[in-house]
């Protein structure tokens, strides 16, 4: 995953290899944006790996852990894994097989001049490897989810997309400071990575706290603890973003009824969707939807 220089994979004999695939989505001065889909699963060996550039990749599906000198944390739909230039990594997909990210990578240049700090400072310029799936990062996944998902031929407006590299750069580089990484031991990681899969298989299922521990096999205390440590979430705060980016992607992609689509991806009525939505995202779905298909993705994708 994210913006490796290298990588090397094998698996047990018999099996097809995992794949790590990079398509360059658009670029410009002092920054790029690539669509990274990998394969790779529990069985595929990893060597070390180093980041290039200054990065942001921000996990659209599957999850894998991440580890670096700073310890090890696990990368969930979301998620947005940050690296900084020079830095050595590993990527473990331990717990299921594939990912796919969009990653951002900035020069030095560009970092200097968006945070007016100095080459020299900007060596380790983020302290933390993971921004959690939180609610300031939930209106990037559309116009994301739009880059990923654009054919090879289309033409991409480079303006909006550098809007937008902007606009993350600028976020990451506000939220990060405040993050509080706790140590995770791999059993608990293992524990919570089977609730998050079913989360994300089944995310307009009516989860409850002991259905969700008992997937863990902890208790209701241990477990609302244990998801938190690993995810950087709650429970119901990763379940609640991930129905509202679900809906989001329903509401740019298909035309169900906003209510349809409400209750769908989860929710118990009309006005409790638009509330959250809202909330989100800055307007009504409807709203939202009309702004997106008459002058987002146009801008987005000429």
């Amino acid at each position: 995953m994210a913006d490796a220089t290298h990588r090397s994979t094998h698996r047990s004999a018999g099996a097809l290899p995992g794949t790590l695939s990079v398509r360059p989505i658009a670029a410009g001065d002092g920054w790029q944006v690539r669509d990274v889909h990998c394969t790779l699963g529990p069985h595929d060996c990893v060597t070390e790996e180093e980041h290039s550039q200054c990065s942001i990749s921000v996990v659209l599906a599957g999850l894998f852990s991440y580890e670096s000198s700073r310890g090890r944390v696990l990368l969930t739909p979301g998620s947005l894994l940050l690296g900084n230039a020079g830095t050595c990594f590993r990527c473990h997909h331990d717990h299921g097989a594939g990912d796919r990210c969009v990653s951002f990578q900035f020069d030095a240049t560009f970092m200097e001049a968006l945070t007016e700090r100095s080459a020299e400072s900007l060596r380790m310029t983020f302290r933390h490897s993971r921004v959690p799936p939180i609610a300031a990062t939930l209106p990037m996944w559309s116009p994301l989810q739009q880059l990923s998902q654009a054919p090879e031929c289309a033409t991409i407006d480079t303006l909006a997309v550098e809007q937008l590299a902007l606009e993350i750069a600028a976020t990451v580089l506000a939220i990060e400071p405040g993050i509080q990484p706790r140590r995770v031991r791999a059993r608990d990681e293992a524990r919570i990575a089977r609730v998050v899969r079913l989360m994300e298989s089944q995310p307009s299922a009516m989860h409850t706290l002991a259905s969700l521990a008992q997937r863990a096999a902890l208790s209701r205390y241990h477990f609302l603890r244990s998801f938190r440590s690993v995810t950087g979430v709650t429970p119901y705060r990763y379940l609640l973003n991930r129905r509202l980016s679900l809906a989001a992607q329903r509401l740019r992609e298909d035309s169900a009824s906003v209510l349809q689509i409400a209750t769908d991806t989860g929710f118990a009525d009309l006005s409790e969707f638009t509330r959250r939505f809202r909330a989100h995202f800055g307007h009504p779905p409807g709203v939202w939807r009309a702004q997106v298909l008459h002058g987002g993705k146009a801008r987005m994708l000429a």
